[in-house]
C-alpha cells in the first residue's frame, strides 16, 4: 500500500454561512488533519465550536505550517466556554512536533498560550505592540524570521527589557513613523548579532508637520553589525542629506540598499549618496577602504521629483567607478544598480532626450557587457536602457 501524502488544507467560512454540506466537508477534513502539513483557517473559531464533533484524537503529526485569520485571543478565550473542540485543537496546536511557520493575529494584551513558541522559526504576525515584540523574542530562541504588519506603540510607563537573540535573520517591520521611535528604542536595547535581513515600511501620516526618522532609529542601526539587506520603504518623510551615507556607514557590511521614499523636502540625498558611492583615485584615497566595500546591489526610487541630467551622469559614473576601481582601493563591484523616478511628463521628456544620446546608450551598454545590470527610468513606465544579463 502506497504511503499517504502530506495535505495542504485551506478552511474558509463563517457560522452564518455553513450548510449542511458544508458541516460534512469540515468534518471529513477534521479526520485527515493528521496528515496536514499546511493549514490555513479563514474563519471565525465559534465556526469549529459548533460544526466540528468533540474527539480526543486530533492532533497535528506532520504540521508544519499554520495560518489564522481569526485572532487567537478569541481561541482561548472560547476554550471551554463554547465548545471543547477548541480545547482539543489548541492542545493539538502546542504539541505539534514539526510546526516552525505561523501567520496569526495576536490580542492587544500578552502573548496567548496556543502555539509552541520555542521550536518555531518563522513568524508573521498582524496588529502587534512593541513589547509583544520583545516577548516574542524572549519566547522564541530559535527564531529566524519575524515579520509584524502594524507595528503599535507601548503604554508610557513600560519597560523595556534586554535581549540577546542568536538566531534572528530576517527583520520586517510595518509601521505608522509616529510610533517607530518606541520600536527602534525598544530594538536599540537588544543584541542581534546574527539579523542579516531588515525591511522597513513606513505608513504614510498626513497629520505630520515634519515626518523623519527618530534618532533612536540610526542608534538601532549602528548595533545591526551583520545586516547585509536594508529595504526602506515609506510616503512623506523628509530626508536629511546624509541619512543614506548615515546607514551605510553604521552598517559597512550592507551589500543590497533598497530607498522607495516620497520625500517631503527638497533634499539632494540620492545625488549626496550616489557622490559618496563613487570610487576615486585621488592621493588622499589610495590607502583608505572604499565607502560601502560589500555593496553589490543599489535600487533608489524617489517619488514626486523632478529627473535631473546631473543625477543620471553621476549615477553612470558611480556604477561606472565601481566596475573600474582605482589603485589600493578593495571593495567588491556592483552587480545591479538601479535608479527610479516618479511618472511625469517632464521625466519623459528628460529620458527622451537621456535615450537619444549615443553616449549615454554606449555606456550601459557597456556596463552590461562588462556583467552590470543598470537601469535608469521613470517608475512603472519607461525605462532607459534597461539591458538584462545573459542568461
Amino acid at each position: 500500500m502506497a504511503p499517504l501524502h502530506p495535505l495542504r488544507i485551506k478552511i474558509s467560512g463563517y457560522e452564518q454561512s455553513i450548510t449542511r454540506f458544508g458541516v460534512g466537508a469540515l468534518c471529513m477534513i477534521f479526520q485527515e488533519l493528521q496528515r496536514c502539513e499546511m493549514l490555513e483557517f479563514d474563519g471565525d473559531w465559534t465556526m469549529l465550536a459548533r460544526f466540528v464533533p468533540c474527539t480526543t484524537a486530533l492532533s497535528f503529526p506532520q504540521l508544519r505550517s499554520f495560518t489564522a485569520s481569526a485572532c487567537l485571543g478569541e481561541l482561548v478565550q472560547g476554550i471551554g466556554l463554547v465548545s471543547p473542540i477548541l480545547r482539543w485543537f489548541t492542545y493539538a496546536l502546542q504539541n505539534a512536533p514539526r510546526l516552525v511557520d505561523v501567520r496569526v493575529e495576536l490580542p492587544k494584551i500578552g502573548i496567548p498560550n496556543v502555539l509552541p513558541y520555542r521550536q518555531l522559526t518563522v513568524i508573521r504576525v498582524h496588529t502587534l505592540k512593541v513589547a509583544q515584540v520583545t516577548h516574542i523574542l524572549w519566547l522564541c530562541p530559535n527564531l529566524k524570521e519575524l515579520e509584524v504588519d502594524i507595528l503599535m506603540p507601548n503604554q508610557a510607563d513600560f519597560a523595556h527589557g534586554a535581549i540577546l537573540h542568536s538566531n534572528l535573520q530576517r527583520l520586517t517591520i510595518r509601521s505608522h513613523l509616529n510610533w517607530l521611535a518606541d520600536f527602534t528604542r525598544s530594538l536599540a536595547l537588544h543584541a542581534l548579532p546574527v539579523l542579516r535581513v531588515f525591511r522597513l515600511e513606513i505608513i504614510p501620516d498626513q497629520t505630520l508637520v515634519y515626518p523623519r526618522l527618530p534618532s533612536s532609529f540610526f542608534t538601532m542601526m549602528r548595533n545591526l553589525l551583520s545586516l547585509e539587506e536594508f529595504r526602506l520603504d515609506s510616503g512623506l518623510l523628509c530626508m536629511h542629506q546624509t541619512w543614506c551615507t548615515d546607514i551605510l556607514e553604521l552598517c559597512p557590511n550592507i551589500r543590497s540598499l533598497e530607498i522607495d521614499i516620497e520625500p517631503g523636502n527638497d533634499s539632494e540625498y540620492i545625488l549626496h549618496l550616489i557622490q559618496n558611492l563613487t570610487i576615486r583615485s585621488a592621493p588622499s584615497r589610495t590607502s583608505a577602504p572604499a565607502f560601502a566595500p560589500k555593496l553589490t546591489s543599489l535600487h533608489l526610487v524617489e517619488f514626486d521629483t523632478y529627473i535631473r541630467p546631473t543625477y543620471i551622469f553621476a549615477f553612470l559614473d558611480m556604477v561606472e567607478s565601481r566596475r573600474d576601481g582605482a589603485p589600493g582601493i578593495a571593495f567588491e563591484r556592483l552587480a545591479k544598480a538601479e535608479l527610479r523616478f516618479t511618472t511625469r511628463l517632464d521625466n519623459d521628456r528628460i529620458l527622451h532626450c537621456c535615450i537619444s544620446d549615443p553616449l549615454i546608450r554606449q555606456r550601459i551598454k557597456l556596463l552590461s557587457e562588462g556583467g552590470i545590470e543598470c537601469s535608469i527610468g521613470t517608475l512603472y513606465r519607461k525605462t532607459l536602457a534597461h539591458i538584462a544579463l545573459p542568461s
